[in-house]
C-alpha cells in the first residue's frame, strides 16, 4: 500500500511540474535568468499545489497543514512581486527609501509588510513565552526573505534548503514515504532548476523559506531554530551591505559549492 501511495504521488509530483510549467510558458509568466534566457518561475506554485494535494487526500506532511494561509500568503505576495515587480531599487533598504522619498510604495515593500504582517498574525497563536515566540516571529519574517536574497543563481536555494532543512527533517521524521517523497520532490525541482525548464522566482523561494520556517519551528530544538535565524541575520545583513554575489565570490569554497550544478 505504502508502495502504491508513493507510486501515486510522485506521478502527480511529476504532472504538476510538466502541468505549470506548460501553464506559465503559455501565459508568458516568465523572467530573465542570469543567461538572459526568459524561464517560467513556475516552481513555487507547483511546491504549494503539491502541499495542499496531500492536505486533502495523502495527509503525511500534516506538520503545516495548519500553517497553509501563512504559506498562501507568502506565496502570493512574492507572485505579485515577480508578475508586477521591478528590477529596481534593491534591498529593503532601497524600497523603504523609495516610499519615503517619493511616496512610491513598491511590490518589494509590500511583500515586505505583507510578510511581517502575517507572520505577527501567524505568531500571535503559538501561545508560546514572549522570547520564543519572538525567535519565532524572527524565523517566519528572515527566513522567506533570505531564501529570496539567495535566489538570484539556479540550484543556490535548492543546496541551502537541501542543507539545513531536508536532512534535518529527514533525521528527526524518520518516516520512510517521506523521506522517499521528499527526496522525490527535491529531484525534480534539480533537474527543472538545473536545465533552466522553471525557477522559483520570488514566490517560490519565499515558499520554501516559510515551509523551512514552519517545519524548524514544529520538529527542530530551539537551539537549531536560533542558528538558522542566526544564518538569516548574516544573509541579510551581508546582501544589504555587499551583495550575496559579492561575498560568494570572495569566499572560494562556499563558492565553488554554489556554482555546483549549474549550466554554463
Amino acid at each position: 500500500m505504502e508502495l502504491l501511495m508513493f507510486s501515486i504521488a510522485t506521478f502527480h509530483v511529476l504532472l504538476s511540474f510538466k502541468f505549470f510549467t506548460w501553464l506559465y510558458n503559455k501565459m508568458n509568466w516568465s523572467v530573465k535568468n542570469y543567461k538572459n534566457k526568459y524561464v517560467p518561475y513556475s516552481i513555487g506554485v507547483i511546491f504549494l499545489w503539491v502541499i495542499w494535494i496531500d492536505m486533502l487526500f495523502f495527509s503525511y506532511f500534516d506538520v503545516i497543514f495548519y500553517s497553509i494561509p501563512y504559506l498562501f500568503v507568502i506565496w502570493i505576495l512574492g507572485f505579485i512581486d515577480d508578475r508586477y515587480g521591478k528590477p529596481y531599487p534593491k534591498g529593503l533598504r532601497g524600497h523603504f527609501l523609495l516610499f519615503i522619498n517619493e511616496k512610491v510604495f513598491s511590490t518589494g515593500l509590500l511583500k515586505a509588510v505583507g510578510v511581517i504582517i502575517i507572520s505577527i498574525y501567524y505568531t500571535y497563536h503559538f501561545h508560546m513565552p514572549h522570547v520564543v515566540s519572538f525567535i519565532y516571529l524572527c524565523l517566519l519574517i528572515l527566513f522567506p526573505h533570505s531564501m529570496n536574497l539567495l535566489d538570484t543563481k539556479p540550484l543556490r536555494v535548492w543546496k541551502f534548503s537541501a542543507v539545513t532543512i531536508l536532512l534535518p527533517f529527514i533525521i528527526y521524521e524518520i518516516n520512510l514515504f517521506i523521506t522517499l517523497f521528499s527526496l522525490c520532490l527535491f529531484t525534480f525541482w534539480f533537474v527543472y532548476e538545473s536545465r533552466m525548464k522553471g525557477m522559483l522566482g520570488d514566490n517560490g523561494a519565499m515558499l520554501i523559506g516559510g515551509i523551512g520556517a514552519i517545519i524548524a519551528i514544529e520538529i527542530f530544538p530551539i537551539s537549531y531554530i536560533i542558528l538558522l535565524l542566526a544564518i538569516c541575520v548574516f544573509t541579510t545583513f551581508m546582501a544589504e551591505k555587499v551583495s550575496i554575489q559579492a561575498w560568494l565570490e570572495r569566499t572560494p569554497i562556499v563558492r565553488h559549492f554554489d556554482q555546483l550544478g549549474r549550466a554554463k
